[in-house]
C-alpha cells in the first residue's frame, strides 16, 4: 500500500473514531428560577430609567434610526460579500495580473464605500446630536 493511501485510509478511520465520541445533541431544561429573576430585575432596572422603551415606539426618530440601522448592516454585509467575491477572484486569478489587479481593485473600491458610508453616518449622528437634540 502506497503512503498516500495509507494516509487517507488513517484519516478516514480516524474520523470515523471521533464521530463516536462527538457530543450528542441533547435537550437543555428550564433555566433556574434565580436567573428568571435576575432577568426580570435587570429588565425592571433598565425599564424604569427609560432606556428600554416599554411599548411600541413610533415616533419620527426611532423609526430613522432603525431604518439607519437596518442600512448600515445592509451596506455592511454587502461590504462582506464584495470583499469575498473579490478574494475568490484574487485566489482564481492563476497568477494573470490583470486579474489580480481587477480583484485588489474591488477590495480597494470596497473599502473606500464601507468608509465614506461610515463617515457620512459619523457626520450626520454629530449633526443630529449637536445641532437637533440641544
Amino acid at each position: 500500500m502506497s503512503c498516500m493511501k495509507k494516509t487517507i485510509y488513517l484519516s478516514i478511520i480516524f474520523i470515523a473514531i471521533l464521530t463516536l465520541f462527538a457530543a450528542q445533541a441533547v435537550f437543555a431544561g428550564d433555566p433556574p428560577a434565580a436567573a428568571s429573576t435576575l432577568r426580570k430585575s435587570l429588565d425592571t432596572a433598565a425599564t424604569e430609567p427609560g432606556l428600554i422603551p416599554t411599548s411600541g415606539v413610533t415616533d419620527i426618530p426611532s423609526m430613522v434610526g432603525k431604518i439607519v440601522s437596518v442600512a448600515l448592516q445592509f451596506v455592511s454585509l454587502l461590504f462582506l460579500i464584495i470583499i469575498v467575491y473579490a478574494g475568490i477572484r484574487w485566489m482564481t486569478a492563476n497568477g494573470d495580473p490583470g486579474k489580480v489587479k481587477e480583484a485588489r481593485s474591488w477590495m480597494i473600491h470596497a473599502a473606500i464605500g464601507l468608509l465614506i458610508t461610515l463617515m457620512s453616518y459619523q457626520v450626520v449622528a454629530y449633526i443630529i446630536d449637536k445641532i437637533v437634540i440641544q
